[in-house]
């Protein structure tokens, strides 16, 4: 991996303005430094994997077919950083892109993202909405993986809204599809969240019988 950025970068220095390589050369390496932050969760790689996506962009007329995965990765790289707005403003472009373009696939791994990051925010109604057009999507695909982590964030967002029974049958739907995936990872987190959820009646009733 470090010799592969090593080649990105000397690329990218390389890339004289007016080049036709310029937007594919910065967005390697953006790619590559990104996956190297999620390998090593090192700041100043995502730090460098957004402005290589950023300079990627400026290069690309606006409705260039390369734009819209580019936005989606950026989005992903601000989203990581902690930067929601900025994410959610990338992410609503790529959407936008995906939607005229008819990208299903992409369009809902976009929707899954933009619901998340709703969600994070607290704005509940448009991360319900964002994850509910995800789902719908990923059935269509017969994208299990895809229809688990949909189901996964409806549960935990129905949880946020005490609404426990729409949460727990969203919950065991994505744990068994995580089950038939082999994620176990995932069904730990998942567990932990239905745990959550039988833990709520519970003290709901202490807490009235305190008053």
């Amino acid at each position: 991996m470090e010799e592969t950025i090593g080649v990105y970068q000397e690329a990218v220095r390389r890339t004289p303005p007016d080049s036709p390589d310029l937007p594919s050369r910065p967005n390697n390496l953006g790619g590559a430094l990104l996956r190297r932050f999620e390998t090593l969760g090192q700041g100043a790689d995502l730090d460098a994997a957004i402005e290589a996506y950023e300079k990627a962009l400026e290069a690309l007329p606006p409705d260039h077919p390369t734009r819209p995965p580019i936005l989606y990765r950026l989005g992903r790289a601000y989203a990581s950083s902690g930067r929601w707005d900025k994410a959610i403003d990338v992410l609503e472009q790529a959407r936008e892109a995906f939607t005229r373009r008819r990208d299903r696939p992409r369009l809902a791994r976009t929707l899954l993202e933009l619901g998340q990051l709703y969600g994070q925010m607290r704005d509940l109604e448009m991360a319900d909405i964002c994850l509910r057009d995800a789902l719908r999507l990923f059935r269509r695909l017969g994208e299990e993986e895809g229809i688990a982590v949909a189901m996964e964030a409806l549960g935990n967002l129905a949880l946020q809204s005490a609404c426990l029974p729409e949460a727990i049958k969203a919950l065991q739907e994505a744990r068994s599809r995580y089950e038939s995936l082999g994620q176990q990872d995932r069904i730990r987190v998942v567990d932990d969240l239905l745990h959550m959820a039988g833990q709520v009646p519970q003290a709901t009733e202490e807490a009235g019988g305190r008053q």
